[in-house]
């Protein structure tokens, strides 16, 4: 076995708590390819919550490694990342008590969708952001995280 393998075996083991997994993942994560890097980080974004280590997550996301397409771990999504240009237009569907949140879509839609579950009170904002601000994770939502706001909203504080 690699020791590539070992250390994702250690990150994503079954007794570990999914809430401990970004944790893990900062321990070991100079020891791996840039690729997996992505890969493993995006794994991880999609099964744990993220509203309790917002400064980890914001220092790992903000990588200048190289391949950070990666998060998004399907391969149609990367190349629809790659091929996007230096600014995005995205859309978050909210409520009046999660307005300041990171996850963002590339779907109007989705974001009229969410912002519907929350009754005369949702709405859609519509952002212009620079690409090199954003991870796209991609997926059925299309989802763009904006970098930016996990430093910025007090309810991601940690």
């Amino acid at each position: 076995m690699t020791i590539e393998r070992e250390l994702l075996r250690h990150v994503l083991r079954v007794r570990h708590p999914r809430s401990k997994q970004v944790e893990s993942f900062a321990e070991i994560a100079d020891q791996l390819s840039d690729q997996m890097y992505w890969r493993l980080l995006g794994h991880i974004w999609e099964r744990t919550a993220r509203y309790f280590y917002a400064r980890l997550w914001h220092s790992l996301l903000t990588s200048t490694r190289p391949c950070r397409s990666h998060f998004a771990r399907v391969p149609a999504d990367r190349r629809r990342w790659e091929q996007m240009p230096e600014q995005i237009i995205v859309y978050r569907g909210s409520g009046p008590e999660n307005r300041h949140g990171v996850s963002f879509t590339l779907d109007w839609s989705a974001a009229e969708k969410y912002a519907a579950l929350h009754g005369t009170q949702g709405r859609v904002e519509a952002l212009l952001l620079r690409k090199a601000g954003c991870v796209y994770y991609g997926r059925r939502y299309q989802e763009v995280i904006y970098l930016p706001r996990l430093t910025l909203s007090t309810h991601w504080s940690a």
